[in-house]
């Protein structure tokens, strides 16, 4: 399943605008879950496919000498985080999932994707590809 972004979300790096959509749909898929076992599954699949993304992202980003590097490092490092603490909540059974939760998740990565990685794909346009034509 994946979320049709709106524009204000694309980077314009079709790959990575491919990983954010299944991400938000995830994210969308939780709100939506009844079951903690399934949110346990959901939880697991989203830090898996974050911790992938991160590294290709970041990976990128090195390759084309984007800049704020650390500032995007440390952003993923962040979500990553919240990610792996509300999975360690629902696993401790010290957190319970609630729309709440949910929206922040939902709001903290879009933001990310509208404020940070908007700008690498812009970079990556105006430096990048239009140095190669």
């Amino acid at each position: 399943m994946t979320a049709i972004l709106e524009q204000k979300y694309l980077t314009g790096v079709d790959h990575f605008d491919a990983d954010h959509a299944v991400m938000i749909a995830t994210i969308d898929e939780l709100a939506n879950s009844i079951s903690a076992d399934h949110v346990n599954i959901l939880l697991e699949k989203l830090i898996g496919n974050w911790i992938l993304h991160m590294m290709e992202e970041e990976s990128f980003m090195l390759k084309h000498r984007i800049p704020m590097i650390e500032h995007h490092i440390s952003d993923h490092s962040k979500f990553l985080n919240l990610l792996k603490r509300m999975k360690w909540g629902l696993d401790d059974k010290t957190l319970v999932i609630d729309s709440h939760l949910i929206n922040l998740l939902k709001y903290t990565a879009l933001n990310h994707i509208q404020y940070e990685d908007v700008q690498y794909g812009e970079f990556y346009r105006n430096h990048v590809v239009n140095r190669k034509m």
